[in-house]
């Protein structure tokens, strides 16, 4: 049986939700773009939970975004 854990982003004391409004837009653009198919987008959201999950490590990296668009 699988368990699947989940995490309160409002609750977030790292930050991850000021992270997500500054970059998911951005990201969801240049997956598109990447894809060239617009329902491509769900690969911004799949990084983004990739992030999310390793939030506490990624907070502690001097680019957390360039490891979000090289998860992407």
């Amino acid at each position: 049986m699988v368990v699947l854990q989940t995490r309160d982003v409002t609750t977030d004391d790292l930050g991850f939700a000021d992270f997500f409004a500054q970059h998911n837009e951005r990201l969801v653009r240049v997956s598109v773009f990447l894809t060239g198919h617009a329902i491509e987008g769900n690969l911004a959201q799949e990084s983004m939970a990739w992030v999310l999950e390793r939030c506490d490590l990624v907070s502690a990296m001097d680019d957390s975004e360039g490891y979000l668009y090289k998860t992407a």
